[in-house]
């Protein structure tokens, strides 16, 4: 969600927008809404890959495709100038890491048993951690 929450300050830093209207601006929940329905797509898609290839396999898939098609997306918007097409990459990123959470939350379903929730926790709190540290790094590297 911290992509879409610094789509609108990347967008007037870097592409020239400023003093967007909000009919303007609109496009910028792009993001939300596709990331919702790809997280939707992504647990369809992640069951009839785990019926299909196993608990293993089909999680493998669903998170090497999702994530390479995110660093994909992610490279696209960092060499447009277009502003309309950033939005667009970065709302097709933030799909794709959204597709792939159901089969995360699928995995801690699988290696946790009766501990499940635990481990959706302990998944959760681990990525907190990261999420600080970055936010932290980043302001120190943005100087």
């Amino acid at each position: 969600m911290t992509q879409s929450a610094n789509l609108p300050s990347v967008s007037s830093d870097r592409r020239g927008v400023v003093g967007l209207l909000v009919l303007e601006s609109a496009p910028l929940s792009a993001p939300v809404s596709v990331g919702a329905c790809a997280n939707l797509a992504g647990g369809a898609a992640s069951d009839a890959l785990v019926r299909r290839l196993g608990a293993k396999g089909g999680r493998r898939v669903i998170g090497a495709s999702a994530l390479t098609a995110a660093a994909a997306f992610t490279v696209a918007a960092m060499f447009t100038r277009h502003r309309v097409l950033t939005v667009v990459f970065l709302a097709l990123t933030y799909g794709a890491i959204t597709f792939q959470q159901s089969g995360v939350f699928g995995v801690c379903l699988d290696m946790g048993g009766r501990r499940a929730g635990a481990m959706v926790g302990l998944m959760n709190t681990i990525a907190q951690v990261g999420g600080l540290a970055g936010s932290v790094l980043y302001g120190y590297i943005g100087r």
